[in-house]
């Protein structure tokens, strides 16, 4: 499988040429940009990333290019000036990744021509997912010190402080600390959020030659108002267009030299949204920058250094702080620890590691708030698109208008960028409906609703697609929505109150797939259509053998369905019985029953540790939140499954 990603002037000439291929499953194991010319340092120096991971799906190996002169940590690397650039300042690198059963990264190796030239452990709390930076080998780890009770990590390095606030959210970081009591004279950086947790200012006080210096950013929708103690005044409008942004820089007061007001910056992306390229206006290039894996900054070039201080969009399209911490939203993010420095807001939706940083596989997936990780998906992201400076769009700046040349315009063949996105969710539509059993024409009809949303909807935003069902009344329903709405789509299907209204004022659109013929079959088919996103018994039902009903209806699938090779596609529940006679409550009785009925399906469960079971989640059994702690354990012969117990693996 192979996919790209380009960027061209109007001339044609190329700026970007991402080349993409993926491993038998789906993980990208290599990136090549052909736009780039081939260095000659110390060998040869190709702009070529390879990528290796473990059997589950976590990034092992990295290598790239970096700048020759690059030190793992939060500082960013010097900028080159272009056209002062030899190829002497180039180099490869490799970067080993090793993680504990938790997915805790414990040791980074970094390598350049096989050499080790930076070997950086993390040691773990036994008790917990909390790791700390080992300074040295058997100097004493205090986790206790090291976070507060809710998990938040005190300090960002040795001397270096920070504080929360009462919502867990970072206020305040000491970078340097000196000898006043007071602290007046440190250099910090503090924050401000608003009712809803998002950033609304950040001020920056540090100590210079000529005496303390104040900076101030101030958040606003579209607009950043970035002031110095100097006079400086600087007005930073941001807009989107289709996947890249747009900043115009309008100086108030107190321009530097060698930049022009008015300035118009185009980021041009890679497919997890980090900023590769800053375009001019006139589509002449301004800045530079690749990234390690995990985020840091491999290699950084500008035409100019006064140019270069303002840039503050990089890795996943994020705002990078003097800290050297990547704002996304909701939380922080440190890419030299390659964790995030406090505890998922959203709970376990991304896994029970609420620090992991996507899900240990930063090439494939991304987060976009700092609480979920989103796979980005061939033909929704990746898909050739060669881009051209033409198009025309107007900025609003205070109460002006600014005209500027666009920096997208998708000039590629139209047509074969659309059959290969069609010809995608073809493929995920048909795995999803066969591993879910839908019959037939509804399955024809989800693959019509995927491309329909897709091509109406979620194109023109620039953003992923994620998909499931629901069954109501024997009908069931799919809809499709924003990665970014996944937690409250889930809470609102799985609620099953008013899920067809509630969706609709989410805007999520939604589409019947299967319609009962009558009443009675409504009654009949509801367990058996139901899926394993979502399963409600019929209102006629007695709710103490909710479980009863859902096993039958499972046990008596004992033939299955046949593709047209004649392949298995439904497993037997052998004895659907073996939990319908115990006491518990009508809740239980439900995630059970849904349970069992996921077992029909061919890909689902895993395996348990040290014995021959397979294990399904139980998502809210016993008023666990998230996946909870139980699963339910069965054995497998064949297309024969059998039920065996339900277990707390975690004990």
């Amino acid at each position: 499988m192979a996919g790209s990603s380009q960027a061209s002037k109007a001339d044609g000439k190329r700026l970007l040429n991402l080349q993409y291929t993926y491993d038998p499953v789906g993980n990208i194991d290599r990136i090549e940009d052909l736009a780039q010319p081939v260095k000659w340092g110390a060998g040869r120096v190709a702009a070529v990333s390879n990528y290796t991971y473990d059997t589950l799906y976590q990034l092992t190996s990295a290598s790239g290019r970096e700048n020759a002169s690059q030190a793992i940590g939060p500082a960013l690397p010097g900028v080159e000036i272009f056209g002062k650039v030899d190829d002497s300042r180039w180099r490869n690198y490799t970067q080993d990744f090793s993680y504990d059963r938790g997915g805790n990264l414990t040791d980074l190796l970094h390598k350049v021509n096989g050499a080790v030239v930076s070997h950086r452990v993390m040691a773990v709390d036994p008790a917990s997912n909390r790791s700390l930076f080992k300074e040295s080998e058997g100097s004493p780890i205090d986790f206790g010190k090291g976070f507060d009770a809710n998990g938040n990590q005190q300090a960002l390095a040795p001397g270096q402080a920070m504080q929360w606030d009462a919502r867990n959210q970072l206020s305040l970081v000491t970078q340097v600390v000196r000898e006043d009591p007071d602290g007046r004279d440190d250099d910090v950086e503090a924050y401000v959020y608003d009712g809803g947790g998002q950033r609304v200012r950040k001020v920056r006080r540090m100590q210079t030659l000529r005496g303390a210096q104040v900076g101030e950013v101030r958040y606003l929708p579209g607009l950043e108002i970035r002031t110095l103690a100097s006079g400086e005044h600087l007005q930073v409008v941001t807009a989107q267009a289709g996947r890249s942004g747009v900043r115009l820089l309008h100086w108030a007061a107190d321009k530097p030299g060698g930049i022009d007001n008015d300035q118009l910056r185009y980021s041009v992306s890679d497919h997890v949204g980090s900023s590769l390229l800053e375009l001019a206006q006139n589509a002449e290039l301004i800045s530079q920058e690749s990234y390690y894996a995990y985020g840091g900054t491999a290699w950084w070039a500008a035409r100019s250094a006064v140019e270069a201080k303002y840039k503050t969009v990089r890795y996943s399209g994020k705002e990078r702080d003097a800290t050297g911490l990547y704002y996304y939203g909701y939380r922080y993010y440190a890419p030299w620890l390659q964790r995030w420095i406090n505890p998922d807001p959203a709970g376990d939706v991304d896994g029970l590691n609420v620090y992991r940083m996507t899900r240990n596989n930063p090439v494939v997936f991304h987060d976009q708030d700092g609480r979920l990780s989103v796979e980005q998906q061939l033909g929704l992201y990746i898909t050739a698109a060669v881009l051209a400076i033409v198009a025309v769009v107007v900025i609003p700046l205070l109460h002006r208008r600014v005209l500027a040349r666009m920096a997208i315009e998708e000039r590629a063949n139209m047509a074969s960028e659309d059959n290969t996105t069609i010809q995608h969710l073809n493929k995920v539509a048909e795995q999803q409906a066969r591993e879910s059993g839908l019959p037939g024409r509804a399955a024809e009809a989800y693959r019509d609703f995927l491309k329909t949303e897709y091509f109406e909807k979620f194109k023109a935003a620039g953003r992923g697609l994620q998909s499931g069902f629901y069954s109501s009344e024997g009908m069931v329903h799919a809809y499709a929505f924003f990665p970014e709405d996944y937690k409250r789509v889930v809470e609102i299907v799985e609620s099953g109150h008013e899920v067809g209204r509630r969706l609709k004022d989410l805007g999520v659109n939604h589409k019947v797939l299967v319609r009962p013929k009558s009443r009675t079959d409504q009654v009949a088919r509801a367990p058996e259509s139901a899926t394993v996103f979502e399963q409600q018994s019929s209102k006629t039902t007695v709710r103490r053998n909710a479980v009863k009903r859902a096993v039958a209806s499972v046990g008596n699938q004992t033939s299955g369905n046949v593709d047209s090779a004649g392949t298995e596609l439904i497993f037997a529940v052998v004895n659907p019985q073996h939990f319908a006679e115990q006491s518990m409550s009508s809740m239980d009785s439900k995630i059970l029953g849904r349970a069992i009925e996921s077992l029909r399906s061919r890909k689902v469960g895993y395996k348990l540790s040290g014995t021959n079971e397979f294990v399904v989640d139980l998502p809210g059994y016993r008023g666990q939140k998230g996946r909870g702690a139980y699963r339910l354990a069965f054995t497998q012969e064949g297309t024969k499954r059998r039920l065996t117990r339900i277990v707390n693996p975690h004990l």
